[in-house]
């Protein structure tokens, strides 16, 4: 099993299969260019980890499969990370050759000279006729190389976990994991090659890498790159043009969509299915997707990288009650909740699938907390309903004790969330001489709130009458590569 497969399978398919702008690129130019790039990887020697730090373009599509086709493993990055972490990631992940488009080579560049850095950069440019440019920048002080790190040929990517931690680290996917899950996941898409999916995550994201780009090739159905920041208007624009029929969003991104007072202007019928997911949504935000979208449109997905990543997906029909569930597991996947004693109502999530991932890439200690007999440890809390549907209650390490009391983060922040104005918060421990512990919230609101009115109502609603809590309104919460929130004060 291996993902270079999708597509030599397409290579004389002369179909469209990216638009980006007013290129377009067929699946038998693709499979070409891929393979251009391989013999100039040939032909210059590279081995290794290559990584790849390119915005979301047609540049990046043609080289994530030059890599894939070489054999070697994929380090995606953030094209928009700090040099000091961009640094830290290309050190930690074994990397000489780094690939970059146009229009970031000459800043790259100048920085690694300067900082003398032993990277190899390889600058991808695709014409508007259609052809690639390669060219290849490289310090004539440091050409001799012994690839001293022993490669793992089954692995085909190293994704960074979608953890909200500073110290985020990287997860091993192997070819088989891969397609493991795309072919999971399909029943709950309701894709097929005629399919048109609109691209506004970052591709390196792993959400955006498996449920997206690759199943949009496994199908050989089109693909539209978002070329710029994503923005209600070009989502309107972009759909409309195109055809979009599947979209995949983080709730922020729906919610600027049904904000959009122009919108109505816009035909969108062509689309089928918006997928979310990401992270906590208010209840209220997913009436408000369904209502706008259609009920039979909208699909809440869960997940995490380390499965890789797609675990469970919700549906809602047109006669259903909204609940807090993420669902039932897609197919072959399955789950137990492991829980401390008989008594306990939750525990945490586990789940067993070939999808799941190989390890954390020079991490054997932290993956052997996680795997064991093939089940993974999510560290997430949750149960199972009696219709089979999963429930997120908490991550397992987001519990602050405050006088004795245990509380989930996630608890705290579904309460505030549903007080009137609040669009984001987020929860965290701070410390107390007297509690050892204090509830720490900041959150964001569509208007100013009254500071006593949010606590009493808090405490109400919780029945935590004398636990301590310290608020504060902020204009924006701090948040990582993905859109997700950082936790922390």
């Amino acid at each position: 099993m291996n993902i270079k497969n999708l597509l030599v399978t397409q290579k004389k398919n002369n179909k469209v299969a990216i638009t980006q702008g007013n290129k377009h690129l067929s699946f038998e130019n693709w499979y070409t260019l891929s393979s251009e790039l391989h013999n100039f990887f040939l032909d210059n020697q590279v081995f290794g980890n290559v990584a790849l730090c390119m915005n979301n373009s047609i540049e990046y599509a043609i080289a994530y499969f030059g890599i894939t086709f070489l054999g070697e493993t994929i380090v995606p990055l953030n094209p928009n990370m700090s040099n000091e972490n961009l640094l830290s990631e290309l050190k930690f992940c074994d990397v000489t050759y780094m690939l970059v488009d146009k229009s970031q080579s000459d800043q790259i560049q100048k920085w690694i000279l300067q900082e003398k850095r032993e990277i190899i950069l390889i600058e991808v440019n695709v014409t508007e006729e259609m052809k690639i440019e390669i060219k290849k920048f490289e310090d004539n002080t440091f050409k001799e190389r012994v690839n001293e790190v022993v490669q793992d040929k089954s692995v085909a990517i190293l994704l960074p976990t979608s953890g909200t931690t500073s110290n985020s680290k990287r997860v091993m996917l192997t070819h088989e994991n891969l397609l493991t899950n795309i072919k999971n996941n399909l029943p709950s898409l309701r894709a097929n090659e005629k399919s048109v999916f609109l691209i506004a995550l970052p591709m390196y994201f792993g959400y955006c890498n498996t449920s997206q780009f690759l199943t949009s090739l496994f199908l050989a159905a089109r693909i539209v790159i978002s070329e710029s920041k994503f923005i209600a208007k070009n989502f309107f624009h972009i759909t409309e043009k195109e055809k979009i029929t599947h979209f995949t969003a983080v709730p922020t991104m729906l919610k600027m969509i049904i904000d959009y007072r122009y919108g109505n202007l816009y035909d969108i019928s062509s689309l089928i299915q918006i997928c979310f997911g990401g992270g906590p949504c208010k209840t209220e935000y997913i009436q408000n997707f369904c209502e706008y979208f259609g009920k039979d449109k909208i699909v809440q997905t869960y997940g995490q990288t380390e499965a890789g990543p797609r675990i469970s997906f919700k549906t809602y029909t047109s006669g259903e009650i909204i609940n807090k569930s993420v669902g039932v597991p897609i197919q072959n996947i399955e789950i137990k909740i492991e829980k401390e004693t008989t008594t306990d109502f939750n525990g945490e999530i586990l789940i067993m699938s070939d999808s799941s991932m190989k390890g954390y890439y020079k991490n054997i200690e932290e993956t052997t907390k996680i795997l064991s007999n093939g089940w993974l440890k999510t560290g997430d809390l949750g149960y199972l309903d009696d219709n089979g549907e999963l429930h997120i209650t908490g991550r397992k390490k987001n519990i602050i004790i405050c006088g004795g009391i245990s509380i989930s983060c996630e608890f705290i922040e579904e309460v505030m969330l549903d007080f009137p104005g609040i669009t984001e918060t987020v929860a965290f421990s701070k410390k107390d001489e007297l509690l050892g512990e204090q509830i720490g919230i900041n959150y964001v609101s569509e208007y100013a709130v009254n500071e006593q009115e949010l606590k009493k109502y808090f405490k109400n609603r919780t029945g935590l009458k004398n636990i301590k809590l310290w608020l504060e309104q902020v204009e924006q919460l701090k948040k990582t590569y993905n859109g997700k929130i950082l936790r922390g004060g």
